[in-house]
């Protein structure tokens, strides 16, 4: 995948830990890896703002209006 993406990681995420975030983001070539405060593996349904936020900086980084 060339496209750029972004990896959102979780605190305290059982069934996906820290370390996995890193090798997603790594195996990516045009990944960004951010750690969320969110807590679990559903953050869009724990903590939607959190995640809504991270996409949206995500998304003006791309267009350079950050």
């Amino acid at each position: 995948m060339r496209v750029p993406a972004l990896v959102l990681q979780c605190r305290h995420d059982a069934l996906a830990p820290e370390p996995v975030g890193r090798m997603v983001a790594a195996t990516l070539p045009n990944a960004t890896l951010r750690r969320l405060e969110a807590t679990g593996h559903c953050p869009h349904v724990a903590s939607p703002a959190e995640v809504a936020a991270a996409v949206r900086e995500h998304l003006d980084d791309l267009r350079g209006t950050a």
